[in-house]
This record gives structure tokens, sequence and C-alpha cells, in this order.
């Protein structure tokens, strides 16, 4: 069976307490009213897949798919859960850990390592290595002397662990754990403090932001080798061509959001402006709006920097079990919050647009300041296209009105 058959991805609902969140996306999920048809409908159409049900109390705090594809970790707030994707029925565990303190990384095809809190009655943060194997074996090495742990990630080899973490009072850096012996080093006392990382050890390159700055560095020599500002965080295909990129979006209205063609141009104009009459009767310190996480890629063959604007979400990965599938925590599509969930999709069509230098729906040139990026080409036809359609809100294949699509 193909590892593309999982991508029937079940709709499990996760169920668990709220995770934390900030002021503004509690305000803005408050005027969100989630409906699975609408959910289901804008990840075809940017052909993505949900992993969980688009309802769902989706709170997930991380995940990270299994090299081969086969296998969805995800931590809520209180516990780290394995989803078995290529199974009919989507078998789900609970990882018998304490309970998990940062994200997971998948080191081999079966085993995951997990930091986790510390034992009763000692200081000292735990990673958890489990076995996802029939044995089900699991062992916890400890990594003292660190705190705050994020950003875990295989290294060269199987048994060392990379992440950052704070040590004492100094700030965030790179750290490597050794499975083998226990001990906690820092690989690259030259690379000073980072804000994110990740390490691509097909390439022996690893993409460190700093602050609203993300280097990619090769850590053997030491060298900078590109640098992207207006970029939080960065993840880079095992091939090396194509260099994902994180940043905060230009900030969209809490109040109004609808998808492209949600609404004739009339009536978005007329939801627009009783949008912008409701907040001028808020108070100055009301937060009214929000900034979608966006993802821009790097064609690094062509060092050039394009933005997809039909998804957003965080926590980027490639899926390394097909090429040029990605994984992200959703945020929404075109503009619009939606649920949380974790999304699974098909970046080869833009991705070759990309190499001709040509737009497509979802997909414009990055353009590297505060202003927007301009409509695709596809997205000012939608535009063009809807002015001669009656007003009413779309529905899946049908609009509000009762006129087909």
């Amino acid at each position: 069976m193909t590892r593309l058959s999982l991508l029937a991805l079940a709709l499990v609902a996760c169920q668990s307490n709220p995770n934390e969140a900030t002021f503004t996306q509690n305000v803005g999920s408050a005027f969100q009213e989630c409906r699975s048809q609408e959910v289901r409908f804008l990840a075809g159409k940017h052909n993505f897949m949900t992993a969980f049900d688009p309802c769902g109390s989706n709170n997930f705090q991380s995940y990270a798919w299994s090299p081969e594809g086969t296998h969805l970790y995800f931590q809520l707030t209180q516990s780290g859960h394995i989803m078995n994707a290529e199974a009919a029925n989507k078998a789900t565990i609970t990882l018998p850990t304490e309970t998990p303190v940062g994200p997971a990384a998948w080191i081999t095809a079966t085993r995951l390592v997990v930091p986790v809190q510390a034992a009763e009655g000692s200081d000292s943060l735990r990673m958890a290595v489990f076995d996802n194997t029939e044995k089900a074996q699991l062992l916890y090495v400890d990594a003292p002397g660190v705190t705050d742990i994020a950003d875990t990630a295989r290294g060269d080899s199987p048994s060392q662990v990379l992440f950052t973490a704070t040590r004492g009072e100094e700030t965030r850096k790179v750290y490597q754990l050794d499975l083998d012996d226990g001990s906690v080093s820092e690989p690259w006392p030259w690379l000073g403090p980072v804000t994110s990382f990740t390490y691509t050890p097909a390439q022996g390159l690893m993409a460190v932001g700093r602050e609203d700055k993300v280097e990619l560095i090769k850590p053997e020599t030491e060298e900078v080798v590109e640098t992207y500002t207006r970029a939080t965080r960065g993840v880079l295909h095992k091939d090396g061509k194509w260099l994902a990129l994180e940043h905060e979006g230009d900030a969209v209205s809490i109040f109004y959001q609808r998808a492209w063609d949600e609404l004739s141009p009339q009536a978005r104009e007329r939801e627009l402006r009783r949008a912008e009459a409701w907040e001028e009767r808020l108070p100055e310190w009301y937060p009214k709006e929000v900034h979608p996480p966006t993802i821009t890629v790097v064609d690094r063959e062509k060092g050039e920097r394009w933005m997809f604007t039909g998804f957003h979400g965080h926590a980027f990965s490639w899926y390394e079990a097909a090429d040029f599938y990605a994984s992200v925590i959703l945020w929404g599509f075109e503009g619009k919050e939606l649920n949380r969930n974790v999304v699974l999709g098909n970046l080869g069509d833009r991705l070759r647009s990309v190499e001709k230098g040509e737009e497509m729906f979802g997909l414009t040139r990055f353009v590297d300041n505060e202003g927007g990026a301009k409509p695709t080409t596809a997205e000012a036809e939608v535009e063009a296209a809807a002015e001669a359609e009656p007003a009413g809100e779309w529905v899946s294949g049908e609009r509000s009105d009762g006129t087909a699509r």
C-alpha cells in the first residue's frame, strides 16, 4: 500500500483541556463558527487533508510524522499520543510517560524521543525514548541542567538528539543529548543565542532563527550560507533545494474574515462596512486584528522567495514519506481562521510553478514589506468572476441563496 493512502486521514476527535492561547486568538475564536463542511471544502480546494475532526477540540501543542509517514505523534496539554495513520481504524495509543514538556522527534522509523518532566524527587528534565514496536519499550535519559526544552530534532546519528533550551541565566541555545552516555553538551558553542532551530542531516545544514531573521548555517565550517529577514523559523527540505520559512503575516480583522469566493464583491463590501462600524465602537485597547502565521518557500537554486496565500499555519514540516508533501498546524485558509488541526498537503504543483516563475491560485511572489502581497492572477480572476454573481454565502457546492456553484 502506498504511504499516501494514509491520506484518507482519519477524522479523529481530540478532546482535552484548552491549551494556552493569546488574548487576541481567544477573542478571534469566539467569533468563529466551525462548520465541518466548510473546513473540508477549503482543505480540498487547496489540496490538503485534515488529520482530525474538523470541529473537534483539537488542542495540539505539537506534532511529528514518523519518517515513513505511517504514524503521527501529537501532543495535547497533558499527554502525548501516536496515531497509526495507515491502519483502517486509525488506532491511537497514549504514551506511558510523564507529562511532555516539549516537542517530540522521531530519531528512527520507530523510535520517538519526547522531553518530559522530571522524576519525583529530581530537578532534571528527561528524554523519554519510546520504541513504537510490538514490544513498546520505554526508557528515560536525564537531561540535567537544562530547562524549557524546544525544537527537538534528530542529529547525525540515532543516538544524538538536538534541542534548544535555557540553562541557568543563559539565553536559549542549541544542545545535544547523547543517548548512549547521557551527556548533555553544546555542540556548536560559537552559534550563540537562537529563537528557533531545525536541522537537516541529509544536507548537514541547520536553519537558525534569531528573532525576525533566519540564517541557514553549515556547522562544519561555521559558515552562514544564506540569511532571510521577516522570517522566524526555517525548515530545509532533505534534497536541499527548498527552504520553507515561517513569519507573522499581514494583519486581518478579527471580526471580518471571509474566504475568497465566499461572498460577492457587493456583499463583501457591505459586511466589511458593518465590521468597521463595529470596531469603531470598541475601546482602543480591545484587539481588532490578528496576524495569520504565514509560510513562504525559497527556491535556493534561483534565489527566489514565494508566499503561500491559500493556507496559514505554523510548525511547518516536510513530510519525508512523499516528496513535496508538507504539514502544518492549521490556522486557516484564505485569510479566514478555522478550527485548529494538523493538515497534510501536496505542494508539488505549487513548487513546479515556482520553478517556472509562474504565479498560481494561492501562490504569489513574496514582497518583504508590511504592505501585503498583491493577489495572484488566479485570485484576481475569481474576484472578477464574482462581480457577476448574486450576493450569497458559499456553502460547499451551493450558495446560501440556493443557486448552484
